[in-house]
């Protein structure tokens, strides 16, 4: 099924799908730290780099 879709369509939806999971895991890091530690199983950092990784 897959070999019927252009390489370059692939790339695209690869690009999106990436911005989008980036960018909600970013939000969230910012909005809820707390939560996305917990279910990350991150271990204690601090909050100004928790955050400054997820505004980048």
């Amino acid at each position: 099924m897959l070999d019927k879709i252009e390489t370059e369509l692939k790339l695209k939806i690869m690009y999106i799908l990436t911005i989008v999971v980036a960018g909600i895991i970013g939000l969230m890091m910012l909005i809820i730290p707390d939560s996305m530690i917990s279910l990350l199983s991150l271990p204690d950092q601090d909050p100004y780099f928790f955050g400054f990784a997820g505004a980048i």
